[in-house]
């Protein structure tokens, strides 16, 4: 319950240890923007990593948070990170819905909005080639259809990147 400009301060003074001690450990940092915080999008995201000349900072691209931040072209926001040589790690996950009064979900893969053929063929075309990882938050859809299996949601995850990578190609 403090003010963006005390918040920054605060982000700030705190990056500036956790860089230092990455440049020390030779270590990569990843922020993920995520809605609901200072750091929420590609454009508030690039003003803490424009703090910072440090090839050790950089992002987790998350492209449902862009999606919900209003900021749809994932094409766009991957070739951006890499240009700055700034993509540490992938999260795949999709989101539908308005951050507005809490009206969004985070579907299975390739049921929301994300442009998965524009988010592939981009990152192959930037040279991207280290980790993805996918953030299943489809709880519902966990609990009532997969009956809290995380083996059955991983296997679903697989198919279902496999499906979006195959349209890609």
């Amino acid at each position: 319950d403090i003010g963006y400009s005390a918040a920054w301060d605060c982000i700030l003074g705190a990056y500036e240890k956790f860089v230092t001690r990455a440049e020390a450990l030779g270590v990569d940092l990843a922020v993920e923007g995520v809605w609901g915080m200072v750091c929420h999008d590609f454009f508030t995201t690039s003003h803490l990593l424009a703090q910072f000349d440090s090839p050790r900072l950089g992002v987790n691209y998350d492209p449902s948070h862009d999606i919900l931040a209003g900021t749809e072209d994932v094409a766009w926001v991957i070739r951006q990170w890499a240009a700055r040589d700034r993509v540490k790690h992938a999260h795949l996950k999709d989101a539908v819905g308005v951050v507005e009064g809490g009206r969004f979900l985070f579907p299975l893969l390739g049921e929301g909005r994300v442009d998965w053929t524009a988010y592939f063929t981009t990152l192959a075309e930037v040279g991207y080639t280290g980790f993805m990882s996918v953030e299943f938050e489809s709880f519902r859809y966990y609990d009532t259809i997969l009956g809290g299996d995380p083996e059955r949601a991983a296997a679903l995850s697989m198919e279902q990147i496999r499906a979006l990578v195959a349209r890609a190609s």
